[in-house]
């Protein structure tokens, strides 16, 4: 990036078979399992479950990477 910060090459996606499923739980599991890097889509339904999985893993958002498309 501009500033020199990397973004992890491995990142956890909600896509496909997780589409329209809550996410949250899962995505506070691969928070808490290391993963920084995370991937969502509007068109995935679940992008307001995978901000709850942000918010219960505790991580500081400073800390984390989300990547999304349109």
């Amino acid at each position: 990036l501009n500033d020199g910060s990397r973004i992890p090459w491995l990142g956890f996606g909600t896509g496909t078979a997780l589409y329209k499923q809550d996410v949250s739980n899962l995505v506070r599991q691969a928070i808490e399992a290391g993963v920084s890097h995370l991937d969502g889509a509007q068109s995935y339904q679940n992008e307001d479950t995978l901000g709850q999985g942000i918010k219960l893993s505790g991580k500081p958002r400073s800390e984390l990477f989300i990547t999304t498309k349109l």
